[in-house]
């Protein structure tokens, strides 16, 4: 199926919908859609396949419009059950997510919609607003205490029974997000994870208090920016235009990265990045820890600093293509090579660590 022919099944899929303006503005989302994938390369067949399959994006875009931006109120949802809402990435392209202790994953949708799933805990309200930008609030619900009065020898005693469900109720949500429609998505917590697979963005922003981080498979169109406080950083086969992945106390570890611009930093911890492919500049460094790094490809400005560390670098090809400029304060510098006067600049830093750099040949 072309582009027109889909275009045209689409209109006539969406026919029941009265207002016209919603029409048009569906239909020219996935027009555009199909149009960014012809520009990668793609024929508007292969545009048009890679979108899914047509009668569900017309039985999605029916419910998430009978829907509206929100779903019915979670006081309708039995405690414990899950509770799930469903929206249009045509209508809305950004997700917020704040919260003080959540769990937070991004998996890929099973159709073209987004999906927002989380359990309706008797202690926990979540709050979702929004249309084309959607927040997602999680609070503590105002329950009253269980109490216990005591008399012992004419004198009264009382005291609550400890709040535990405020510990063990699963506190997770899940984001379930389509590739054929990438959106935004921002999350903010205080001492929750994050976890990403197989799932592709139009950008991703992430600041965590305490928690772990650990991405495998990802793509984004715009920017990738994570940064934890107190927690790893763990991710693999990420593709972006810009990538800063930095931990404040935690591990920094990287594997199979492609992207522009690459920033891999940790205050306290190690950085370890092993096949990387920053095709424009890459800025690694930690302030008590090692520095490790293993490119795929040469890159014209590479930066990498520590203070009571060591560093280790290796460079694909041979050292005529590096000018290298390292120093150590109280370390020993070694240079595998006569890199001198190449066209890819690097500089290593250390004030009291080893600088080893190595060439591929």
């Amino acid at each position: 199926m072309n582009k027109a022919e889909f275009l045209d099944k689409l209109c006539q899929g969406l026919r029941f919908q009265a207002d016209p303006d919603e029409i048009r503005r569906v239909v020219a989302f996935y027009d555009q859609a199909i149009d960014d994938r012809v520009e990668d390369g793609m024929t508007e067949e292969e545009a048009v396949a890679a979108l899914g399959d047509l009668d569900e994006i017309i039985r999605g875009v029916r419910d998430a419009w009978e829907q509206g931006p929100q779903s019915r109120p979670e006081e309708d949802v039995p405690p414990g059950d899950a509770v799930r809402r469903d929206f249009d990435p045509a209508v809305s392209t950004r997700f917020e997510i704040f919260d003080t202790s959540l769990d937070v994953h991004l998996l890929p949708s099973p159709d073209a919609l987004v999906h927002l799933e989380y359990p309706s805990g008797s202690r926990w309200r979540y709050e979702v607003t929004g249309e084309s930008v959607v927040t997602i609030r999680r609070s503590r619900k105002n329950t009253a205490a269980e109490q216990f009065n005591f008399d012992i020898f004419g004198v009264k005693f009382s005291f609550n029974k400890p709040d535990l469900g405020f510990f063990t109720e699963n506190a997770s949500l899940k984001l379930l997000l389509p590739a054929a429609a990438p959106v935004a998505v921002s999350v903010n917590t205080a001492s929750g994870n994050l976890t990403a697979e197989r799932v592709r963005l139009a950008s991703l922003s992430a600041a965590l208090a305490s928690g772990d981080v650990e991405l495998r498979d990802m793509e984004a169109e715009g920017r990738l920016s994570v940064s934890s406080a107190s927690g790893d950083v763990d991710a693999a086969r990420l593709t972006a235009p810009e990538i800063t992945l930095t931990s404040a106390s935690g591990d920094v570890e990287l594997a199979d990265i492609r992207c522009g611009a690459l920033t891999a930093k940790s205050a306290s911890g190690d950085v370890d990045l092993e096949n990387i492919s920053p095709a424009n500049k890459l800025t690694a460094g930690a302030v008590s820890g090692d520095v490790s790094v293993s490119l795929d490809i040469p890159c014209p400005d590479a930066s990498l600093e520590t203070v009571s560390g060591d560093v280790d670098l290796t460079l694909p090809g041979p050292e005529s293509l590096y000018t290298v400029v390292a120093r150590s304060s109280s370390g020993d510098v070694h240079i595998g090579g006569d890199a001198l006067t190449g066209p890819n600049r690097v500089r290593i830093k250390a004030l009291s660590g080893d600088i080893d750099v190595e060439f591929g040949g």
